[in-house]
């Protein structure tokens, strides 16, 4: 399925890492804080769908689109 090109439009993009004291299965992030981690930029309730472990201690890419999600 083609994704529209309006749906993928990014208004910013930052960098964050989940530190290694974070950590939940052996090598990747808590799922609660990775979770809180990508929320961040948003407002009022959301609901996160982590799609792969979380790696800890590198830096992620973190796009806010402006249809409101985060990638």
């Amino acid at each position: 399925m083609t994704e529209s090109p309006e749906r993928d439009r990014i208004l910013r993009t930052d960098s964050v890492h989940v530190a290694p004291r974070f950590s939940g299965p052996p090598g990747f992030g808590h799922g609660g804080y990775s979770a809180a981690l990508a929320a961040q930029p948003l407002e009022g309730a959301v609901a996160v769908d982590l799609r792969r472990p979380v790696p800890l201690g590198r830096p992620l890419r973190r796009n806010v689109m402006e249809d409101g999600r985060v990638e």
